[in-house]
């Protein structure tokens, strides 16, 4: 993994905006799994520390982040500096250099649609649990490109943009199957598909006109040429403000255990 799709200098901006709609409700997400104060749990792909910091008020005594993106982990250094029990590696995630069989849990959110290699990523982070270990991953599927317009044309263009971009934007309703093929057992999971429509579809505008904005250096790359993807960026906006075009994604909650 060499970059993140949206790795902007204001992406911890857009990530705490994301974190106050509905559709990114991170107390219900973790309402979903088992916490244990005692357990030593990893957040893969830990950006600036917000779900860090949830679990810091579930009292959990030892947590570690990685993440792949200096900034981000610059700001959650200087977040929690004043935590001896919060640690923070910049890194990758398909390798570590973490010790083997160190954590108890590792929970990974919103992670997947950047990886190229989800695969590697899950087998890495299974050498980082310890015996029977939990994995507990929260993922959309879909995010963005899962959206019909009334214009033809600009539906083409969807599919194109999305044909090129390496990593797999549908990944999340193939994670059941990756953990079970890759040193995982007694995998479960729910999803739930959200619909854009009223207040959640105009604060939805406001993230994705953040996100281009943020991922603007990296997608650009996928288009012929910056003025292809900012026209791009404009005509996603202006279908956003038709309330009959349906964009949708769904969540998925995932946990397993380290195969024993």
């Amino acid at each position: 993994m060499k970059n993140y799709l949206i790795d902007g200098k204001q992406e911890s901006e857009r990530l705490n905006f994301q974190n106050k709609m509905d559709i990114c409700d991170l107390d219900q997400e973790l309402a979903h799994y088992k916490w244990n104060q005692e357990h030593r749990v990893l957040d893969a792909g830990c950006g600036n520390g917000n779900l860090v910091e949830k679990l810091l008020q579930k009292e959990i005594k030892h947590i570690d982040g990685l993440d792949f993106s200096d900034n981000r982990i610059a700001d959650a250094k200087k977040r929690f500096s004043h935590l001896k029990n919060v640690r923070f590696f910049q890194g990758s995630l398909e390798e570590t250099n973490l010790e083997a069989a160190s954590y108890d849990t590792i929970v990974c959110r919103y992670i997947y649609e950047h990886l190229t290699n989800p695969t590697t990523v899950l087998k890495e982070l299974n050498r980082l649990l310890k015996p029977d270990g939990e994995i507990n991953i929260i993922n959309f599927d879909d995010m963005v490109f899962n959206f019909h317009t009334k214009n033809e044309a600009f539906n083409k263009e969807l599919k194109k943009a999305k044909s090129r971009i390496p990593q797999d934007l549908e990944v999340g309703r193939k994670l059941p199957q990756y953990l079970k093929q890759n040193g995982y057992d007694r995998v479960e999971w729910q999803a739930v598909t959200y619909f854009f429509q009223g207040e959640r579809l105009e604060l939805e505008k406001t993230n994705s006109k953040m996100r281009f904005e943020q991922g603007r250096e990296n997608l650009s790359r996928y288009f012929d040429s910056m003025k292809d993807y900012e026209l791009f960026v404009d005509n996603y906006m202006n279908e956003l403000n038709d309330d009959c075009n349906v964009l949708s994604s769904s969540k998925f909650l995932i946990k397993a255990r380290k195969k024993t």
